[in-house]
């Protein structure tokens, strides 16, 4: 399954599907859009499918090129299915439950 990305009015980006190196330019380049605008960076993520390095990657890296830039970056949700692919990388998503 692909990623689908869509931006709302207000600027959240909500994704739905796999999160994975398929999908890694589209997520990489809607990241980027939403650094240079302003206000916070605000991702829903309830309806990811599953995820590998890759993609988890790049949600270490917008959070981590936005907290440099001071902004702010808010996880809406994220699926069990994410976490679980988290978890078998050993990797914790709870980074993003404090949003």
């Amino acid at each position: 399954m692909n990623l689908n990305i869509t931006r709302s009015a207000d600027g959240q980006l909500k994704l739905a599907g796999m999160l994975d190196i398929y999908s890694a330019t589209s997520l990489r380049e809607s990241l980027q859009d939403a650094l240079q605008s302003t206000g916070p960076i605000r991702l829903d993520l309830a309806e990811v499918t599953g995820g590998d390095v890759i993609g988890l990657q790049l949600l270490f890296s917008g959070r981590a090129t936005a907290a440099a830039a001071g902004r702010e970056f808010v996880v809406i949700g994220v699926s069990q299915s994410l976490k679980d692919a988290g978890a078998s990388l050993g990797l914790s998503l709870d980074v993003f439950s404090n949003n």
